[in-house]
């Protein structure tokens, strides 16, 4: 027994003291005559306790178990969702698919301590096409006063749309721009200074292995980040504006595994809650070099979500990516349009039109229906 049962007992005891015993005037003792027939015991007096110590001792009895259980939810949580879709139309993917999978575990350890474990589908989060499920994060990650640190396998940091989970997003999936320029999840650290979770500055930078976890060769490759935004309320309005960037480079010049890779990117975002409207962009260039050739690819973004009804909202976004790493010689362009139907915290689907071209011959007109469960 802990000491908070411990200190409800005494006090709901003390109340019983109390109230329980009747006072008796001195001169109210009947004298015993040898005529009195043997009196029966009194009734006992109700008992009446205190409200307020009965309030106090309930509420303490009641933390007892919910502390054990607060503790055990913070050091282990599951959680996992699946997104399944049907595509028509599409000249390479068509039909049922189940697109992206992932099953997490996560949990705090003390005040200052966090860890993520997940597995997932290599082909969600990058232009890879092989369809495993494979460890895509897997960290530890200090934080105290506003000041954390990351080691592990995750994603750097870069803009609020390159999140390595779709949950936390309200998209059915990644740009094609990111998932070519930006550097996917990857072994490293990094640092990073949040000034508070609802808005602010936020500043941090990263060291990588450069090769990502599908690197198949043993060169000396490594990747720097950095990321830069503030956040700032005008009434219930909050507009971020921020700023990224990596540099990568494997091997050395020359070498038939020379790759030099550099992004800039700049975001900015307005989300009106009151207005039930989010609005959010960005504009990237870069500089890809290897043994080979050199490119300079330059693309931006931008997305409009607008809540028609309570549980459902109007997605449209676009994106273009010219000089694109594919080798395509004419911009690559990508749009989707439809709604997005909210059942619930945990089903949300999407209802799409999707054109994209690859900025060669190939132009695709289609339509999908995206399904995400979320447990």
């Amino acid at each position: 027994m802990n000491c908070l049962a411990m200190i409800a007992l005494i006090l709901s005891g003390c109340a019983l003291a109390q109230t329980a015993s009747p006072e008796v005037a001195p001169d109210a003792t009947p004298t015993p005559t040898a005529e009195s027939a043997p009196a029966a015991p009194p009734a006992p007096a109700p008992v009446q306790v205190s409200p307020q110590v009965e309030e106090r001792a309930e509420a303490l009895m009641e933390m007892v178990p919910e502390e054990a259980s607060t503790e055990k939810s913070r050091l282990l949580n599951l959680s996992a969702r699946i997104d399944a879709s049907f595509n028509a139309g599409n000249p390479v993917q068509q039909g049922f698919q189940i697109p992206s999978i992932r099953l997490s575990v996560f949990g705090e350890v003390g005040d200052h301590i966090d860890y993520r474990l997940a597995l997932g589908q290599t082909r969600e989060f990058s232009t890879v096409m092989l369809p495993q499920v494979m460890p895509v994060e897997a960290f530890i990650r200090v934080a105290t006063g506003g000041l954390s640190w990351r080691m592990g396998m995750f994603t750097p940091s870069f803009n609020p749309w390159w999140s390595p989970d779709l949950s936390d997003l309200e998209y059915p999936d990644y740009f094609e721009s990111h998932r070519a320029v930006f550097l996917s999840r990857d072994i490293g650290a990094e640092v990073a200074f949040e000034e508070k979770p609802s808005g602010g500055l936020k500043a941090g930078g990263g060291a990588f292995n450069g090769n990502g976890i599908l690197g198949m060769n043993s060169n000396n490759a490594k990747a720097l980040t950095a990321f830069l935004s503030y956040a700032f309320f005008l009434g219930d309005t909050k507009i971020t504006l921020g700023g990224s960037g990596y540099t990568l480079l494997q091997s050395s010049s020359g070498n038939v595994n020379y790759k030099s890779n550099q992004v800039a990117a700049a975001f900015i975002s307005l989300d009106f809650p009151s207005l039930g409207v989010f609005l959010g962009g960005d504009f990237f260039v870069g500089k890809f070099e290897d043994s080979t050739r050199k490119i300079l690819p330059r693309g931006e973004t931008a997305t409009v979500i607008v809540r028609v009804l309570q549980d459902v909202k109007l997605f449209a976004r676009g994106e273009i990516l010219r000089s694109p790493p594919s080798g395509a010689l004419n911009p690559e362009k990508h749009f989707q349009i439809g709604p997005m139907l909210i059942f619930n915290e945990s089903l949300k689907a999407f209802v799409l039109y999707d054109y994209f071209d690859s900025g060669s011959s190939s132009i695709s007109n289609s339509f999908q229906v995206r399904v995400r469960l979320t447990i």
